[in-house]
């Protein structure tokens, strides 16, 4: 587990195999945060891969009027 890039919300493993290297993402996006917290902490893990495959898996709840 990524402990630096882990919170309450979002863990992150990296998983390595011989020369594969993948980082798996779970995030909460809570609705009373703003949406920008959470795009900001994509943001921070999409860098911190420099160009590994990342897998994030969200559950942001959206709401619809509809």
């Amino acid at each position: 587990m990524l402990i630096q890039l882990s919170d309450a919300d979002t863990v992150v493993l990296e998983i390595i195999k011989g020369s594969l290297k993948i980082i798996l993402v779970s995030m909460y996006f809570d609705e009373e945060n703003l949406i920008e917290h959470d795009l900001v902490k994509i943001e921070v893990l999409l860098r911190h891969s420099k160009g590994t495959g990342v897998l994030i898996a969200t559950d942001s709840n959206a709401r619809s009027i509809l």
